[in-house]
């Protein structure tokens, strides 16, 4: 059931354009926080006296679980996981998409990153 759900969810924010990829379910967590929030983060790593440092460990951690979840759900419902990224490569992947879109939220950018990786 939970694949089915997430294989509608995927296919939804596919057909849809980055703007609109609001999903039709509660996200919490830093996922839920917005792309804004992952680019302000970011920016600020050199200031020692912010607390992007924390921000964007929370941030790279929920997008690492996230995308180890959806392996999950993949491997459950009798599919191959997908090769997933390190902790760099989600930085970078993360920093383009929000920075090209900043009103989305962080788990649009982890669906789309998994979304890319499992398809190869």
């Amino acid at each position: 059931m939970m694949s089915i759900v997430l294989a509608a969810a995927s296919g939804a924010c596919l057909a849809a354009s980055p703007a609109q990829m609001e999903p039709g379910f509660d996200i919490s967590g830093a996922g839920a926080r917005p792309c804004s929030a992952w680019t302000e983060a970011r920016d600020k790593m050199g200031d020692r006296e912010s607390s992007a440092l924390l921000d964007e460990a929370m941030m790279v951690t929920w997008v690492q679980g996230f995308l180890n979840g959806m392996n999950v759900s993949r491997i459950a419902a009798g599919g191959q996981p997908a090769r997933l990224p390190d902790g760099d490569s989600i930085r970078t992947y993360v920093d383009a998409f929000c920075r090209r879109q900043p009103g989305t939220r962080v788990m649009q950018a982890a669906l789309q990153l998994y979304l890319s990786n499992a398809a190869r």
